[in-house]
């Protein structure tokens, strides 16, 4: 017996297990200032669109949340995001390393954390090389990086539009880096717990 989901999120799942330990941890919109998606039609198709358009309206309350939507064509998502940044497909894991770069070297942020090898990695994305990629302009990525130093907790988030590539893997652990950069984790993802019962699940 084979399930195959048209729409299904199984490498943000494989992201998160690999990189925080759990498939699939609680991520909460509700707590976040500011929200970077990727992708992520949460509005729409990604996840589960009734539970997120609940925590979307806690969000939005005072004082209210920053909705970035970073994809290649507009999602009901992007169609109700305070910032909508149009993108070339498969480039958000680009995006995403530019932005962490600016936290990194702009900012100042702590990657003592993380292994020397990833920190050269970041520091190769210029903002000529990335915006040549992914068609983004400077200016956005300046400010999206600015929003994301600047409000805390955030929460990065990436969908089908980072995933469904050849390096969709790459791109969304690249977004992913980005809450491990800002200090999301435990803040706006937590991990999902476990079933009494597993074998139900």
């Amino acid at each position: 017996h084979y399930v195959h989901e048209t729409i299904n999120n199984s490498i943000w799942q494989d992201v998160c297990q690999d990189m925080l330990g759990d498939a699939n941890p609680e991520l909460h919109l509700e707590q976040a200032k500011v929200v970077l998606s990727f992708g992520a039609d949460f509005l729409g198709t990604w996840g589960s669109p009734v539970h997120f358009a609940k925590e979307y309206a806690k969000f939005r309350n005072s004082p209210r949340g920053t909705l970035i939507q970073v994809e290649p064509k507009m999602t009901l998502t992007g169609a109700n995001a305070d910032h909508w940044v149009p993108i070339r497909p498969g480039t958000e894991g680009a995006f995403a390393l530019r932005i962490a770069n600016l936290l990194v070297n702009k900012h100042h942020r702590d990657v003592s954390a993380l292994p020397a090898d990833l920190v050269k990695q970041i520091n190769k994305y210029d903002l000529e090389k990335v915006k040549t990629v992914t068609g983004a302009t400077g200016e956005q990525l300046i400010r999206i990086a600015q929003l994301l130093n600047g409000r805390s907790p955030s929460l990065v988030i990436a969908g089908a539009s980072a995933e469904g590539h050849e390096h969709g893997y790459e791109n969304v652990a690249a977004a992913m880096l980005l809450n491990l950069i800002r200090g999301n984790v435990g803040k706006t993802i937590k991990p999902s717990g476990q079933l009494p019962f597993p074998q139900m699940a």
